[in-house]
């Protein structure tokens, strides 16, 4: 692929995904990454390169930390040699203009959450259901489960609100095919207390996930539904919390936590946007992780 393609690429990634986000979720409100403590979350993106390996600053990291320390921050998530963005709280006011003054540094954003899912509801009673689904009717799943149901060696990481690792549907036997051992908690570096729920991503924050989840990959075992493709390997990665709120910060670590793992498929059934288009620093880190992780066959 030369550089021109790759350019075309990266600007049709970006078009859909934004096209989907303000298509379905036009009037969601963004709610403040902010602590209780009065600590901000801000996303960081340095200045440098990004190149087919990983990203390269223009200063050292001693001198990044320097930086960001001076301005009155702390990095809880540094993703500078994935994808040049850094994760920062601070409480202080002057923090982002402050950085922003740095050569070392493109852009400085606060971090926000948009409640892109419902708050949590008690989960539905399992039911054997497969017959009365249409929607995969439409798309003639049995015919294609006639030929081939997915293999668990196809990896498919699920961008939400956590999944239930124990639900029924999920189990051959004894046997899951959710990965819990590779899932991922990406809000864990948001500010204490503003995230609601349970950072263990085998444990749905609500009950979005798991749905999500059933709908790609429910085991064809008499119980409940049948996914599209029941026998892949679903891999939780915990981007929204109880409330339905989906942090910018959370789903880029999650898109550079797939790229990082090399999952084959990635699925976010939720909406994170900038709502204020003049303030560029969330495209950037949600650019450069949807970039790292095509490179890496996601």
């Amino acid at each position: 692929m030369n550089d021109d393609t790759g350019g075309t690429m990266k600007k049709v990634w970006i078009a859909a995904l934004a096209a989907l986000m303000l298509a379905g979720f036009a009037g969601a409100v963004p709610s403040s990454s902010s602590s209780a403590a009065g600590t901000q979350g801000y996303l960081v993106v340095l200045a440098g390169t990004q190149g087919a390996d990983g990203f390269t600053a223009t200063g050292t990291t001693a001198a990044v930390q320097t930086a960001v320390t001076a301005a009155g921050g702390t990095i809880a998530n540094d993703l500078s040699t994935q994808i040049g963005v850094l994760y920062v709280h601070s409480a202080a006011a002057t923090f982002a203009s402050l950085l922003s003054g740095s050569s070392l540094v493109e852009s400085v954003g606060a971090d926000f959450g948009v409640q892109a899912l419902p708050a949590a509801a008690p989960e539905p009673q399992d039911d054997p259901l497969e017959a009365l689904q249409w929607d995969m009717q439409q798309i003639r799943t049995d015919e294609a489960h006639d030929i081939q149901g997915g293999i668990p060696a196809v990896d498919v990481g699920v961008l939400d609100s956590g999944i239930d690792g124990n639900h029924v549907d999920f189990k051959k036997g004894l046997v899951s095919n959710v990965d819990c051992l590779r899932g991922r908690n990406s809000l864990a570096a948001l500010p204490p207390g503003v995230a609601v729920g349970t950072p263990n991503p085998c444990m749905d924050n609500q009950f979005h996930g798991t749905h999500v989840a059933g709908t790609i990959g429910a085991r064809a075992n008499s119980i409940g539904i049948v996914g599209v493709a029941p026998n892949v390997t679903l891999v939780p990665v915990k981007v929204c919390d109880t409330t339905g709120y989906c942090y910018a910060s959370a789903v880029v670590d999650g898109i550079t936590y797939a790229g990082d793992q090399k999952f084959d498929v990635i699925n976010m059934s939720f909406f994170v946007d900038d709502n204020e288009f003049q303030e560029s620093t969330e495209f950037k880190c949600m650019d450069n992780p949807v970039q790292r992780s095509f490179r890496l066959a996601v």
